[in-house]
């Protein structure tokens, strides 16, 4: 529920030409918000309803490598 809401709000921002700065809790919660955005994105092109329209959401996760998922570590700074 929760992250499916920030995915979409995200996602219609970045429809608007917005930029967002998302930040979590705990690395966990980051990587689900990180791989939640890129699934979006993998299904769609882009996140929100809005699927046709504006720019494609782009994923940078911020944080220590060893504490990120491998899935995302290509999204990171450090790689």
């Amino acid at each position: 529920g929760k992250t499916t809401a920030v995915v979409e709000l995200i996602g219609r921002a970045v429809t608007l030409g917005l930029r967002v700065l998302a930040c979590a809790p705990s690395n966990a919660a980051a990587d689900t918000l990180g791989e939640r955005l890129l699934k979006a994105r993998a299904m769609g092109g882009k996140a929100g309803k809005g699927k046709g329209k504006g720019r494609p959401v782009r994923v940078l996760r911020v944080g220590h490598p060893a504490r990120v998922l491998p899935e995302l570590l290509a999204h990171t700074m450090d790689v």
